[in-house]
């Protein structure tokens, strides 16, 4: 199993699907969730991960057949209940410490843990859309104020 995954494909080709089952395939092999990191670009899609990765593991413990399809799609045919409730119980205890995220927030946090090295000044956030236009509407008004 490779260590580090990433997969690029264009919108509904699957990428969600691919992700849960590798999340999914990690915990199972005993990796922890605090660290497994999934990002993706929409909040949507990253939510969805983490809802399927739940929805996932539960089926699986309540239902034989799940159990069976979730073995097949991991390549785990001997998947037992014992080994899904094990997981789930360690997966919920830890979900407050899961990273399933949009790439901005990651970089975003990157940049918090960075912000001296990247000489970003203290505070610095990013601006959302309406302040966006705000400071843009600024320095518009710098400009022509300093032109005339």
């Amino acid at each position: 199993m490779t260590k580090n995954l990433v997969i690029r494909a264009s919108a509904g080709s699957g990428k969600t699907f691919r992700l849960t089952l590798r999340f999914l395939d990690l915990l199972l092999a005993g990796e922890s969730a605090e660290r497994i990191f999934a990002t993706t670009f929409t909040r949507k899609a990253a939510g969805e991960i983490l809802e399927r990765v739940l929805q996932r593991l539960s089926s699986a413990l309540l239902d034989d057949e799940e159990r069976n399809t979730l073995g097949e799609q991991l390549g785990r045919p001997n998947l037992s209940r014992s080994d899904l409730s094990r997981t789930l119980t360690s997966l919920i205890a830890s979900i407050h410490r899961l990273r399933v995220d949009t790439l901005d927030s990651f970089f975003v946090r990157l940049a918090t843990a960075y912000a001296l090295d990247l000489s970003l000044p203290p505070k610095w956030t990013i601006a959302d859309p309406v302040r966006e236009l705000q400071l843009r509407a600024r320095a518009v008004e710098g400009l022509l104020r300093d032109d005339g």
